[in-house]
């Protein structure tokens, strides 16, 4: 496959692969026109869209978060690897893409979703011509938290329950084992209050501000979770914690991640797409031993790829450029 000029023209190897049992979770698959002994590695993407909005074809419109690294792995001789392409729909708390669906869905569905894909991948790789050991998430904003929850968590069948408010609402096969993560402006930590004076936003107990991902009162029993309830569920949604601990409990091999600049705020949680994100979460993974690497770019850098190896002045071509060698040299 050569990629068109035009992404949203571009149709999938297979489409509507269902991935888990529930209506939402479904992938697509974007096959390389080469491939290489041992099979091709595979980029997973998870769109974003604060877990309420989006789905699995946004990579392929031309400036759309995803598209620009997608476009670069799957086109010939820029990369030292053969790459195939996955882009995968999962649990939101309205669902109004490609698979319409009668959730709400809350934390932890969009998290066990991911894991959930990666294993069925794994499990599917020689159909699909991957190396299950070459597995790479690849995920903005929402999508990177979900990439980062997933490469850090330890696999297990289902989230333990967080509280009586919530019940466990999955028990299907994942896998958190993954080569490396790509987190393009992923939100990392929900853990601060605006009470607490560290960030200039309303995201506190009542969770307003976080509706996609913990809504107002948990739909499934109509119980409001209590302020310690959502202290627990907060920490056990944030990458960060994950980071943070003793012993890891997971981890890839490495993370690249690209944030937005921004004007320093002082409050380090004050915009959480912003460079002292970045500068948080990858202390915290140098501090636990893990490869990583980061850039800070202007916003809209890494939306205007032009498809063409030709045509190498481009941001986000040269982004893609450097984000590719730090993965490939993981590999």
């Amino acid at each position: 496959m050569s990629y068109p000029d035009t992404l949203d023209d571009l149709v999938p190897t297979t489409e509507n692969i269902r991935y888990a049992p529930h209506l939402p979770t479904r992938m697509e698959f974007y096959e390389n026109a080469e491939s290489q002994d041992g099979g091709n590695a595979a980029l997973v993407f998870i769109h974003g869209g604060s877990w309420s909005g989006n789905d699995r074809t946004l990579f392929r419109v031309y400036g759309a978060n995803g598209y620009d690294l997608c476009a670069y792995a799957l086109q010939s001789g820029l990369t030292a690897n053969k790459w195939n392409v996955f882009s995968i729909d999962y649990r939101m708390s309205t669902y109004t893409g490609v698979n319409p669906s009668s959730y709400p869905s809350l934390y932890p569905d969009g998290f066990n979703d991911t894991a959930c894909a990666v294993q069925f991948i794994k499990d599917n790789a020689a159909s699909f011509g991957i190396n299950p050991s070459k597995v790479v998430l690849f995920g903005s904003s929402a999508g990177g938290t979900n990439a980062l929850h997933t490469a850090f968590r330890r696999s297990q069948p289902y989230f333990a329950k967080t509280s009586p408010a919530m019940p466990r609402r999955f028990a299907y096969r994942s896998s958190s084992s993954v080569a490396a993560v790509v987190n393009f402006i992923g939100p990392i930590d929900f853990r601060y209050d605006e009470e607490e004076g560290t960030e200039t936003w309303t995201y506190n107990h009542n969770t307003a501000g976080w509706s996609g991902l913990f809504g107002h009162s948990l739909t499934d029993s109509g119980a409001e979770w209590s302020s310690a309830e959502m202290d627990a569920v907060k920490e056990a949604a944030s990458p960060l914690a994950y980071i943070e601990m003793p012993v890891l409990e997971q981890r890839p091999s490495g993370v690249y991640s690209v944030y937005n600049a921004t004007s320093p705020t002082g409050k380090p949680y004050a915009n959480l797409h912003a460079s002292e994100q970045a500068a948080i979460l990858h202390a915290a993974l140098d501090a636990a031993g893990v490869d990583n690497d980061y850039e800070v770019i202007t916003s809209g850098a890494w939306e205007d790829y032009t498809p063409s190896p030709t045509v190498q002045d481009s941001p986000s071509y040269m982004i893609s450029g450097r984000v590719m060698t730090f993965i490939e040299d993981l590999l």
